[in-house]
């Protein structure tokens, strides 16, 4: 979807569906720029961006643009997660890079941005997520899900409620 279209089905998700009483709303977004990401930012008082990435260059591209997106509307970036930062090897441990690193643990340092996570690969990740079951459920006791409720944590103490 693009322009009007992305644009109302944006408006009616936050205005005709029944929350009912929420501490935090969180919506994921594609990467980017889009034209939701700037409506939302325009139309409805966001606390803050969290910014989610892979570690190669590439992705940089991409965090780089969002990043300038959300300060021009002057949205806080709250941090960074790192998902699919390394893999552990089975039976070991030993952490495998899928991807090589690159410059966004400088970048992120030279923005005072935190990384609030990294998130090692797991395909029991996205079995778990096709089946409509998220791993701190499916894998509760997993590095992966750890992670995730590392992060809720964290997300309580930068976004009081």
């Amino acid at each position: 979807w693009r322009g009007p279209m992305s644009f109302k089905a944006m408006v009616q998700f936050l205005r005709d569906v029944d929350w009912g009483e929420l501490d935090y709303l969180v919506v994921d977004l594609p990467p980017g720029t889009g034209d939701v990401q700037l409506s939302l930012a325009q139309k409805v008082p966001v606390s803050g961006a969290i910014m989610v990435s892979t570690p190669q260059n590439m992705s940089l591209i991409d965090v780089k643009k969002a990043i300038d997106m959300w300060k021009r509307v002057n949205v806080p970036v709250l941090g960074l997660v790192e998902n699919m930062s390394y893999m552990l090897a089975p039976g070991t441990g030993e952490k495998i890079q899928l991807f090589p690193k690159g410059e966004m643990d400088s970048y992120l340092n030279a923005q005072k941005i935190p990384k609030l996570q990294e998130i090692s690969f797991n395909p029991a990740v996205s079995m778990g997520s096709e089946a409509g079951v998220p791993v701190v459920e499916s894998y509760d006791k997993s590095p992966e899900a750890r992670s995730f409720f590392d992060l809720a944590n964290q997300m309580r103490e930068i976004l009081p409620l």
